[in-house]
């Protein structure tokens, strides 16, 4: 399931790897169910993916309504066809089964027709025929595919880490460190304001850093400042009363982007900053050598 730092504007977007393997393609998203999900939490997935795709707040959407009621846009079946997606790959089902059937016995097979109450019992329903699993491990020089122009590279070396999120929004890994600890590396698309200077920027970043890593309490440690690539501020967090520190670095495109990306690397653990600043560097560094 996501966590908060994979919802949180922060965490970042990559693009195409300079490690040895970047004359490979980059390696589609595998489907990956999140374990142990309740009903409730199923709708949460839903709603959210919905809530975004039409352009609403979750708590305004009306579940008697259909998507084309709801999407007040011009482009209904493209934003429709986003939704899809986003429902599938965060439930771990194939693109569509999850409403097809629903579709087929009650609306002539027209998925568009279907009530925001229908996805969320469709929704369900395939989730449940699923079955528990580890998450794939990751693999060694690959690059996972984010968008068509943008890839992640895997944490190197990738022995211990799993792939845990893979979306067209969003890649993440995880590693259990053992003794309590355990890492996260996360890459995402941002959208973000317009550019207007880096002061700006850094305020902005600043904020949403400390809103993404509100629940581990008060920050001993939250320093955003310019880093060496344009357009883009780099951050160090650590708690003020839990053993958890990150890295990160956000990136707006270039100057006249409406959007970015980003990447945080983070520790949860007794862990000494040398040793987190040297992964944190490896993999924020593979992320951004190259630039979309």
């Amino acid at each position: 399931m996501r966590t908060p730092f994979i919802s949180a504007c922060l965490v970042g977007a990559a693009l195409v790897s300079g490690i040895a393997s970047a004359a490979e393609a980059p390696i589609e998203c595998p489907l990956i169910r999140p374990t142990g999900l309740t009903p409730q939490q199923v709708d949460a997935v839903v709603l959210e993916d919905l809530a975004r795709s039409v352009g609403r707040v979750g708590d305004e959407i009306d579940r008697s309504k259909t998507f084309t009621q709801l999407d007040v846009g011009t482009d209904t079946q493209f934003h429709f066809a986003l939704f899809v997606v986003r429902v599938s790959e965060a439930l771990g089902v194939e693109d569509g089964v999850a409403f097809h059937d629903i579709a087929k016995a009650r609306h002539g097979g027209n998925s568009m027709a279907l009530t925001v109450q229908e996805f969320l019992d469709a929704s369900r329903a395939a989730y449940a025929q699923g079955k528990d699993g580890p998450p794939p491990a990751a693999i060694e020089g690959a690059r996972y595919k984010l968008s068509s122009t943008m890839s992640v590279p895997a944490p190197s070396p990738a022995r211990g880490w799993s792939l845990v999120s893979c979306r067209r929004d969003q890649v993440g890994f995880q590693r259990v460190d053992g003794e309590g600890r355990m890492s996260l590396a996360y890459v995402s698309v941002l959208g973000l304001p317009p550019f207007k200077d880096t002061a700006t920027f850094i305020t902005l970043a600043t904020q949403q850093t400390r809103q993404a890593f509100a629940k581990f309490g008060d920050a001993k440690t939250l320093d955003v400042a310019k880093s060496g690539v344009d357009y883009c501020v780099a951050f160090r967090f650590a708690s003020a009363t839990l053993p958890v520190k990150a890295r990160g670095r956000t990136c707006y495109e270039n100057a006249k982007a409406h959007g970015g990306y980003g990447a945080y690397f983070m520790r949860i653990g007794d862990v000494p900053d040398e040793e987190l600043q040297a992964e944190a560097d490896q993999f924020i560094g593979a992320v951004f050598k190259a630039r979309p």
